[in-house]
């Protein structure tokens, strides 16, 4: 349709240059018949519309981005996760100054990164997803998620307290309620932040490898190297704001995990805490996961273009994301 559009209208520029442009257009359309009047109708349709070639631009951009989350998706479900990664990030560049569409991007960029194991990569996006759409219940639940199972309760507890502040259905709000209850509970252990996962390093981990993966996490979470990659500019400075924080978590974490003795006292805190979460009522704690994959739905915004633009409010779909 918009390739048809396109050539019509430049046609229809180039009929206009010539004397006899009115007829040859009025020949050529005889001369194609009824074969395609409804192709023809919605051209017309099309070109009645104010700033058609701005419509052209956006329905071309819609189409990539669909693309881009299609094959995104069929990556992710493939396992193809670090495929499926570059496909929202790529759409999530496409999708600069449409907010809805960049914090959709945002939370499938996050659920790639904590599939991939880069739960400080993922922290930023779900942190960046929210502060982009704060009504975006999905990034909030993935941003309460991840600070559960990296251990930062406080932070799980002010994540879980903002979701029951968005109008959740009933059954929704219940399970935070449950969650945020659990978290507290846990909170009483003294658990400490889990740094091993933060830094997605093993427990076995010796001082070179974690100043590696320090080096690798400070250097991309630095705030002023945040932004960088094509993004919209709300988008570089919510990643600027998370990458603050994270900064100095990861520093944080190299402080304690390369000093022998603060190593020692870390992991007695941590030991201690699981034994007395073990000692709980059993099942009394679950992972948020499930609350996460959780399917939202996200509509997209209405249009002066009717059904034409809903080519690109569709994007806003989400009930087929399942992760």
């Amino acid at each position: 349709m918009v390739p048809t559009f396109r050539a019509a209208m430049e046609k229809k520029r180039g009929a206009e240059e010539t004397k006899e442009g009115d007829e040859a257009k009025h020949a050529s359309d005889k001369e194609e018949g009824d074969d395609d009047a409804d192709g023809d109708d919605k051209i017309k349709e099309l070109a009645a519309v104010p700033d058609p070639e701005g419509l052209l631009t956006l329905l071309d951009k819609a189409s990539k981005i669909s693309r881009c989350k299609e094959d995104g998706r069929g990556a992710f479900f493939q396992g193809k996760h670090q495929d499926a990664l570059g496909m929202y990030t790529e759409a999530l560049i496409k999708s600069a100054g449409a907010p809805m569409l960049e914090g959709l991007f945002l939370s499938n960029i996050c659920a790639c990164e904590q599939a991939l194991g880069k739960y400080a990569d993922a922290l930023s996006s779900a942190g960046t997803a929210v502060a982009i759409v704060p009504t975006f219940v999905k990034a909030h639940s993935r941003l309460a998620t991840l600070y559960t199972e990296l251990d930062m309760l406080t932070d799980a507890v002010a994540a879980y307290r903002t979701m029951l502040e968005l109008p959740l259905e009933r059954s929704e709000e219940t399970q935070v309620r449950s969650k945020l209850a659990t978290v507290i509970a846990r909170i009483k252990n003294n658990r400490p932040v889990n740094w091993y996962k933060l830094l997605g390093v093993e427990a076995s981990a010796g001082a070179t490898d974690i100043k590696k993966a320090y080096r690798q996490h400070a250097l991309v979470h630095h705030p002023d190297k945040a932004g960088r990659g094509g993004v919209s500019a709300d988008v570089a400075m919510a990643r600027a704001e998370m990458s603050s924080k994270l900064f100095k978590q990861v520093g944080e974490a190299h402080r304690v995990l390369t000093n022998a003795t603060e190593r020692a006292k870390w992991e007695g805190a941590k030991a201690r805490a699981d034994r007395q979460d073990s000692y709980a009522t059993s099942g009394s704690y679950t992972s948020t996961r499930s609350y996460a994959s959780t399917p939202s739905s996200h509509a997209g915004a209405g249009s002066r273009y009717d059904r034409y633009a809903s080519h690109w409010s569709d994007l806003y779909d989400d009930e087929d994301e399942a992760y």
